[in-house]
């Protein structure tokens, strides 16, 4: 959570455009277990509602990383997220 809380604190900050040239991206997260996933993104909705933050498992990465296989803490629970149709 401390590293996520700092990824938070950066984006769209004038420190971050000065060291990379872009103020946006994304955190994409992978963890072994879709309980896992649920649950961080669910932990992290109460301070960090943002589609910043991209969860997924490990089986899914591994399936297809194409696929609809992203959660937000934003909207984990409504809807998933591929990298071809941000």
């Amino acid at each position: 959570m401390r590293k996520l809380t700092k990824y938070y604190e950066y984006f769209n900050t004038d420190a971050c455009e000065k060291d990379w040239r872009f103020r946006k991206f994304r955190v994409v997260t992978v963890v072994r277990t879709a309980d896992k996933m649920y649950n961080l993104c669910k932990l992290m909705s109460d301070k960090f509602s943002h589609r910043m933050f991209w969860m997924t498992t490990e089986p899914l990465f591994k399936e297809g990383i194409g696929g609809e296989i992203f959660r937000t803490p934003r909207d984990y629970d409504k809807v998933a997220y591929s990298f071809l149709f941000p």
